[in-house]
């Protein structure tokens, strides 16, 4: 739902976020607390009342 929200007042992050399929792209890593969500429930993962969610692009380059 925090995502959703996210791209609900952002719209333009959408395409950056997510690819065709709706999919978070892999560049795109989410935090709660120290935990990625995909070592957990990838986008299905609940927030708590206290969580603090964490957007981290991946930056590469040469």
């Amino acid at each position: 739902e925090a995502m959703q929200s996210l791209v609900t007042q952002f719209p333009a992050l959408k395409l950056h976020l997510y690819n065709g399929e709706g999919q978070l792209r892999p560049f795109v890593n989410l935090f709660i607390g120290e935990s990625n969500i995909k070592d957990l429930q990838g986008l299905g993962t609940s927030l708590g009342e206290d969580d603090k969610l964490l957007l981290v692009p991946s930056i590469a380059g040469g």
